[in-house]
């Protein structure tokens, strides 16, 4: 199954700007970015599917987790690109080949790296303007 549309780098860019203001919106604005600066290591280390068990253990069902932001932010980008058996992305990927499987690690990876550089490029505007991050 190949996704009906592909992320341009302008619309990854522009999500992740979202999910960022998301983050600003819900507090913990700190854990949130040092969790998405991990993100990329946490997958490649561990993989997709750990890496969202992990997300989900650490959030603990908490709405206001950074943990759960990020597995939420994760799931509704994903979901945007390939339609999901269920609303849950980590029974979804017990349930697909491992075609769709890499597919998806590589969109997450993808976005992680996105969150990242939005993350990094707002942290250096603050820098520039001698200003706090929100």
């Amino acid at each position: 199954m190949t996704p009906a549309v592909r992320w341009s780098a302008d619309a990854r860019t522009d999500d992740a700007a979202a999910c960022i203001e998301e983050a600003v919106d819900l507090g913990h604005f700190d854990h949130y970015a040092q969790l998405v600066d991990e993100l990329s290591l946490l997958l490649g280390r561990h993989g997709l599917g750990q890496t969202l068990a992990y997300l989900l253990m650490r959030g603990g069902g908490r709405e206001s987790s950074p943990y759960e932001l990020v597995y939420r932010q994760v799931t509704r980008r994903l979901a945007q690109l390939y339609p999901l058996s269920n609303d849950d992305l980590l029974t979804h990927l017990t349930r697909v080949d491992s075609k769709q499987y890499l597919r998806l690690a590589e969109e997450t990876r993808l976005f992680a790296l996105t969150l990242y550089a939005e993350l990094d490029a707002l942290e250096d505007a603050a820098y520039e303007d001698d200003q706090e991050i929100p």
